[in-house]
């Protein structure tokens, strides 16, 4: 179980009129980045420490130029009185461990595939439909899992393999600074504290309309057309719920993530408990 805090941190700047969107998986992300239809997010990977180190691999020269516009842009949030607002997502560090686990491990590509660990996982249980769960589970038609497979009859066969899933994950030693289950909050304070400090606008997703969010900090020509604004993005999904109903049913699992969310859990606090504030 590794969850140490990296020397580089990864996530995503998207710059309006007005404000410069810092982005990370699993908070919000896509649903701001698709709100903005016109606009391009661009991956970020700076020095933990020195967020003004932007650590990158080399690129052909129209993505260096696009880039370097962008970079432009990133510095001078940094600078004295910023034209531009900078706004940050957070979310409650577990609420967003269980949704990028659900992301890295239980998305339609990954459990359609014979190859992968929990299809062999699956195979193996016995219980009633397997052969049409199976068959369901392969089908290539399906952008996302069948609404077949999330109804209440497979929610124990489900629930039993995020449970093995997340003892695995927890405990064999495997990578957690990766992909949707990165720490953010620590990075956050970093900038909230060190570097942006008055510039930044920190909005908790859970706890803040979004709609309310991109209105304070968006001129109503930046949306995208057809998109409707005050749709809810941070409802707990069929697996999104199942997962909070293993972590709370399973005492190991539980303990083993309230250590390795400790820091962040602990910092989240001091910023809600410090900055966090509605705008209405």
């Amino acid at each position: 179980m590794k969850y140490e805090l990296p020397l580089e941190q990864r996530f995503s700047i998207l710059p309006s009129k007005n404000t410069l969107w810092f982005l990370k998986g699993k908070v919000a992300s896509s649903y701001i980045t698709f709100i903005l239809g016109e606009k391009v997010s661009q991956d970020m990977c700076v020095d933990f420490n020195n967020p003004l180190n932007i650590i990158e691999p080399k690129l052909d020269e129209q993505t260096v130029h696009f880039k370097t516009k962008l970079r432009r842009t990133y510095f001078k949030a940094f600078e004295p009185n910023p034209r531009k607002k900078s706004v940050i997502l957070i979310r409650n560090p577990h609420k967003r461990f269980l949704s990028g686990f659900i992301m890295d491990y239980f998305s339609r590509g990954l459990l359609h595939h014979p190859s992968y660990l929990l299809y062999d996982r699956i195979d193996k249980e016995e219980f009633e439909k397997k052969e049409f769960f199976l068959k369901e589970l392969k089908k290539e038609s399906y952008a996302f899992i069948s609404p077949s497979l999330t109804t209440e009859e497979f929610k124990p066969i489900w629930k039993k393999l995020m449970k093995e899933q997340l003892e695995y994950v927890l405990t064999s030693g495997s990578e957690l600074r990766i992909s949707h289950t990165d720490p953010w909050i620590s990075f956050v304070y970093i900038l909230h504290k060190e570097h942006l400090k008055d510039s930044l606008k920190i909005y908790d997703i859970d706890k803040t309309d979004l709609s309310e969010v991109l209105k304070l900090h968006t001129d109503a020509d930046e949306l995208s057309p057809a998109v409707d604004t005050n749709k809810k993005v941070n409802e707990n999904s069929y697996f999104g719920r199942l997962a909070h109903q293993v972590y709370y049913e399973n005492p190991l699992i539980q303990r083993k993530i309230d250590d390795i969310l400790f820091d962040e859990s602990r910092l989240y606090k001091q910023l809600i408990k410090n900055i966090y504030e509605v705008e209405r």
